[in-house]
């Protein structure tokens, strides 16, 4: 892996970072990544502390058989913002396109996102907020088990959002929240939805 440690606009001019290691890039600094591809058995970029983290124009593939979380908002530390524009984040069949540990504001753009859920809020980033423009939303049962698009885990406070050019596609609920979250967060989901189980899981 490659840990990055100062702020820095990373343009890969095209070209594929591959690791084979569980991560590829480790963040702990400010950072701007684009036009290229970031792959790694597991995380393809994973934020270590509070970072603005840019995606501009990339694509983050994880290939291990399951677990997958290529693009991770990690650490102790809240209010991470994290900006993707244009770019696919695929989990494959076995992951977490995005996930969040920390309290996050995250805008996705005209981007694709799949995996067996999108984004994933994990214990630990209550109050977190996600946002999708125009984006396309791809999420897929694993092993005869189906999940959510949007998967709210024992968090509190967290907002996701969807505008009317947004399109979802789930073999799966598009909003799941477990035990007693529904009551504690919220999920305004508009655009284009085919399901197929119920819009809204318990």
């Amino acid at each position: 892996k490659v840990v990055v440690d100062k702020a820095i606009t990373l343009d890969l001019n095209g070209y594929t970072v591959t690791s084979s290691d569980r991560k590829a890039l480790e963040v702990y600094a400010n950072v701007t990544i684009k036009n290229g591809t970031v792959v790694a058995k597991e995380r393809a970029v994973d934020t270590r502390t509070a970072v603005e983290l840019v995606l501009d124009s990339v694509t983050l593939e994880a290939t291990s058989a399951g677990n997958n979380q290529p693009l991770t908002i990690g650490g102790y530390e809240n209010g991470t913002v994290v900006t993707v524009n244009n770019s696919t984040i695929n989990a494959g069949k076995a992951g977490y396109g995005i996930i969040t540990f920390v309290e996050a504001d995250i805008t996705v753009i005209n981007s694709i996102i799949t995996g067996y859920a999108a984004l994933q809020f994990k214990a630990g980033s209550d109050n977190s907020v996600a946002n999708f423009e125009g984006s396309v939303i791809e999420t897929t049962s694993y092993a005869g088990e189906v999940f959510g698009a949007f998967v709210f885990d024992n968090v509190l406070g967290a907002t996701v959002t969807t505008d009317a050019a947004t399109t979802i596609t789930a073999e799966s609920y598009v909003v799941l929240f477990s035990t007693a979250d529904s009551t504690n967060n919220t999920a305004n989901i508009a655009g284009t939805i085919s399901a197929t189980n119920s819009v809204y899981g318990y």
